[in-house]
């Protein structure tokens, strides 16, 4: 028996011993991995082919890619695989098809197309041969998983937004905490100094602007020419645009309303002059992001904006909150008025609208709520618009059960992060 159909039988190779295959080490898995979730025909999910000399199932799961292959396949025993490892190995079988046909992360190259039925003959064919350890490239690419994912199926991406405070607080923490979120793509605020380590120990494509920073798991097809945002493409082919901003920090209006020193900033008293001030603070940033989303406006696809604005929202500084006391007044925030103006939907306030209820604290897990020298706030958006994209969960991710609802500790920062569940429907791309 050869040593590839060895390990399949014993049902679990470790990742050692997939790489002791040399300068084939990637081909079990991708092999195995290409081989489980080939193209099953629309009316049926999921199908088993058992070629005549393989002692082994391989369960083919429309909607997969090598990393759901490979995921299944750690997750059920049969591989050895850390997360770090389980994305590295996806994206190298992914890098290695595309680079055999000449297609590179930011090219646009016409994609190969098969039929269903070729499809299934290649994952017979890969199959039969993985078994006899022959013919190490005689397997679907990575663009025929695309074809098998691209439909009308809706899927769901997971987005976190988070200022990590230059790493201040424990870098480790801050790389543990989006490991365990399971984000599938992630913006950064203060990220600066440790933007590839975290992209490196994560396994994530990632690009930085200023001091911001976008991770994702996704391919990056393109980015905006305000490098503030990425298009990217789901594990079933659906475009979608994110970005990442982080705005100026002072003046900053809530301690200019309650008479809280900081920076030098002259003290206020009105919804006017909070506005007035808010606007000399970032009305710069806001066209600037403007800007940059209108850059894909041609292209129509689901649009996420995530990032610290260093501004409230006016949904949180309403009548209702002012009356309570929470806020000194009400005040129409002009950066979230002017995504609101722009079609963008509040992620957080769309699942939990009620603020006096839920004030979705992100500011600041370092001081308590009655502070005199601080005032809590929600300042970290996650931000959404498009016909194919709807919020279907939203968290805050903090330091205690009594201000999150999911809870790291220690903390390593001194802002709250945010995350959210969207699913895209529609076509794929």
């Amino acid at each position: 028996m050869s040593t590839v159909a060895a390990e399949l039988e014993s049902g679990k190779p470790s990742f050692n011993g997939l790489r002791e295959h040399g300068s084939n080490s990637t081909d079990v898995l991708r092999e195995d991995a290409f081989g489980k979730p080939a193209l099953a025909p629309a009316e049926n999910a999921t199908r088993t082919l058992l070629p005549r000399n393989a002692n082994f199932s391989l369960e083919l799961q429309k909607g997969w890619g090598p990393y759901q292959a490979l995921k299944n396949m750690r997750d059920t025993g049969r591989i050895d695989l850390s997360d770090s490892e389980l994305l590295k190995e996806s994206r190298r079988i992914r890098d290695r098809d595309q680079k055999e046909r000449g297609i590179v992360h930011y090219d646009k190259s016409p994609v190969p197309r098969w039929s269903d039925k070729e499809i299934v003959g290649m994952v017979k064919t890969a199959v039969s041969k993985a078994v006899n350890n022959e013919a190490k490239n005689a397997i679907p690419s990575y663009e025929s998983w695309k074809q098998i994912k691209e439909d009308n199926s809706p899927e769901n991406v997971r987005v976190l937004t988070f200022n990590i405070g230059q790493g201040n607080f424990g870098l480790p923490g801050v790389i543990e905490l989006i490991r365990s979120s399971g984000a599938d793509v992630v913006g950064l605020q203060e990220s600066a100094p440790n933007a590839a380590k975290i992209a490196q120990e994560l396994g994530y494509n990632y690009i930085q602007t200023g001091y911001s920073t976008i991770l994702t798991r996704f391919n990056i097809e393109s980015v905006t020419p305000g490098g503030s945002g990425i298009i990217a493409r789901t594990d079933g082919g659906k475009q979608f645009a994110f970005f990442d901003k982080h705005m100026f920090y002072k003046p900053y209006q809530p301690y200019q309303l309650l008479q809280i020193p900081y920076e030098g900033a002259p003290f206020i008293s009105t919804e006017k002059e909070a506005i007035d001030e808010a606007n000399k603070a970032r009305r710069a940033d806001v066209e600037d992001l403007q800007k940059d989303i209108d850059s894909l406006k041609d292209a129509g696809l689901p649009t996420i904006v995530v990032g610290d604005f260093n501004e409230p929202s006016h949904l949180d500084w309403t009548d209702a909150t002012a009356k309570i006391g929470r806020h000194p007044i009400k005040v129409d925030w002009p950066a979230s008025k002017a995504m609101e103006a722009d079609g963008f939907k509040d992620a957080y306030r769309q699942i939990l609208p009620d603020e006096v209820k839920h004030p979705g604290y992100t500011w600041t897990p370092l001081t308590k709520p009655t502070d005199p020298k601080d005032h809590h706030d929600r300042i970290d958006f996650i931000h959404y618009r498009g016909d194919d994209i709807d919020v279907k969960s939203v968290a805050i991710i903090g330091e205690d059960a009594a201000h999150a609802d999911q809870v790291v500790t220690p903390f390593p920062s001194d802002h709250r992060a945010v995350t959210a569940v969207f699913e895209l429907s529609g076509a794929s791309k």
